[in-house]
């Protein structure tokens, strides 16, 4: 167990220590995302991401990101439904550049007037880009119904309209209420212990802060972001029928609790990889390799602070659509129903214990897994403690993930060219 240290700027620190990295890769998460945002705050989080990299009370965006690029690394941020995360990655020796970045892109920000409207642009070229993909399209309108009325429903980068009316003023208020050293979590991976970074950490705070963003103060009361809640899924099948796309993009989901135990989670992932994660999974063999119904068909597991998602997507014509949804419902059914295999758990388990093991070859996945465990379950296991908990997995703990998912909150969807016999013959009705 990786133990968090708690700064007395506020700070959580995570420090996975790795003395022969020749690379150092921190993180700063913030622990809200768009399913945070007030309705009046619609897009804030997602513009926010983008502008903490545009100038700072010290340097210009031009110069902070030279610093990081002469060094060969690299920095990102993204914005999810539950989280914004600051990412930076340099050779190990040029770590402090790395942590000096992040102090001062997410608490010394200034939002240039000049890079803001530049900024506001880029997002709104960055949404149309969204709209024109049918894929990303079609599973933001799954999941405006699947959580109808939940602010988790909403697209992350809001909408046209909501950025286009965004100010600076609204959205430096909402930086002051939103980020604060009380409340972030820098999760490190490197050759650097938890003393020495926390140290380094309140050095860094200190003279990258401006006056009236003190380490010591507390964060403001929060007006525009809101506690996340559990959204009531919807089970329904339904179908959109949208003639300027050419395929039909469908969704089958369900929705769980939150796991409350390690081997929860573990017995998740495994039902997910025997269902459609790999190659030789269920729903991939049968409708890619022997039936060749779908170029893409595949499960995906995603794990948040209030609900548990299953999610089998497959993009085919209209003329295979029934035969698609047909194979899928059956094989779901037969999982849930029948269990899986002692072979198939055999694989599932090795498969999972050996794809993490190549994960820690990636300093990016290394951090993200760290504030990942430790914003939803507020612990982090070290690297080999979760190495063990795949490859020691019980078939018990797959028994009972596959009895949630059969009784979870399941809906379908179908989305794209799809006409109205089509509908009929699949018994989905029209939204």
């Amino acid at each position: 167990m990786i133990e968090p240290i708690i700064l007395p700027s506020g700070v959580t620190i995570l420090a996975e220590e790795r003395r022969d990295s020749p690379s150092f890769t921190l993180a700063v998460f913030l622990p809200f995302g768009s399913r945070n945002e007030a309705p009046q705050a619609g897009g804030f989080v997602h513009f926010l991401e983008h502008m903490l990299f545009k100038g700072t009370n010290r340097r210009g965006a031009r110069e902070l990101w030279a610093d990081i690029e002469r060094t060969g690394g690299y920095a990102n941020g993204f914005t999810d439904r539950d989280e914004l995360c600051i990412q930076v990655s340099v050779p190990a020796r040029q770590w402090r550049i790395a942590l000096d970045f992040a102090c001062e892109t997410c608490f010394a920000s200034t939002f240039p007037e000049a890079e803001f409207e530049r900024e506001r642009q880029v997002i709104l070229a960055e949404i149309l880009q969204i709209e024109d993909e049918a894929e990303e399209t079609a599973f933001d309108a799954f999941l405006a119904r699947f959580w109808e009325g939940n602010p988790a429903s909403r697209p992350i980068a809001g909408t046209k309209a909501q950025v286009e009316a965004i100010t600076r003023r609204e959205l430096l208020d909402f930086y002051a209420e939103a980020i604060h050293p009380t409340g972030a979590l820098i999760a490190a991976s490197g050759p650097l212990d938890a003393s020495s970074l926390g140290a380094a950490v309140e050095s860094s705070l200190e003279s990258s802060l401006p006056s009236d963003r003190s380490v010591r103060g507390e964060p403001l009361g929060r007006r525009l972001l809101f506690p996340s809640t559990k959204p009531d899924a919807h089970a329904f099948s339904a179908s959109t029928a949208v003639k300027a796309v050419g395929q039909v993009y469908y969704y089958d989901a369900i929705q769980l609790e939150p796991t409350k135990a390690p081997e929860d989670y573990v017995g998740l992932c495994l039902a997910n990889s025997i269902l459609g994660e790999a190659s030789t999974s269920r729903i991939f063999s049968r409708l890619r390799e022997k039936e060749g119904l779908a170029y893409t068909v595949q499960s995906s597991l995603s794990l948040g602070k209030c609900e548990n998602l299953l999610l089998v997507q497959a993009i085919c014509s209209e003329e295979k659509i029934r035969a698609c949804v047909a194979a899928i419902d059956e094989e779901m059914e037969k999982l849930f129903s029948s269990g899986a295999g002692i072979e198939e758990f055999y694989d599932a388990r090795s498969r999972l214990a050996g794809g993490f093991e190549l994960s820690l070859e990636d300093p990016d996945a290394r951090v993200r897994r760290m504030g990942h465990w430790f914003l939803s379950d507020g612990f982090l296991p070290s690297a080999d403690e979760e190495l063990r908990m795949y490859a020691e997995a019980s078939k018990e703990s797959l028994d009972r993930a596959l009895f949630s998912l059969a009784s979870g909150t399941r809906s379908r969807y179908a989305y794209g060219h799809i006409g109205a016999r089509t509908r009929t013959a699949i018994s989905f009705k029209e939204i």
